[in-house]
């Protein structure tokens, strides 16, 4: 089906709030489905769905410790020379699918 979101039954029968639920759906969105992989920054997040970054922040890592997903830092190098923070790399975990 072209231009659906399919989102696992499971996810509301957790007990998550509606700001998970909702930051959980856009990071399928951004998923490729069959690799459950998706590369998205937290202002992104907070921008498409009208929420602070900080609050995207928030319900993230609480998505990541309630293993919903899991969460890979990636790094680059500024023009500067620093070492800076990059996207995460979500991964969507496939048990929740099962």
């Amino acid at each position: 089906m072209k231009n659906t979101l399919i989102i696992p039954r499971k996810i509301f029968e957790q007990g998550l709030s509606s700001k998970e639920i909702a930051i959980y759906a856009y990071i399928i969105y951004c998923s490729k489905f069959d690799k459950h992989l998706a590369r998205v920054r937290i202002s992104t997040i907070a921008k498409n769905l009208s929420m602070s970054e900080g609050t995207v922040s928030k319900y993230v890592h609480l998505l990541n410790d309630k293993k919903f997903i899991r969460l890979e830092k990636t790094f680059y190098t500024g023009p500067d020379g620093k070492k800076r923070q990059g996207t995460y790399i979500i991964h969507t975990l496939s048990h929740i699918y099962k």
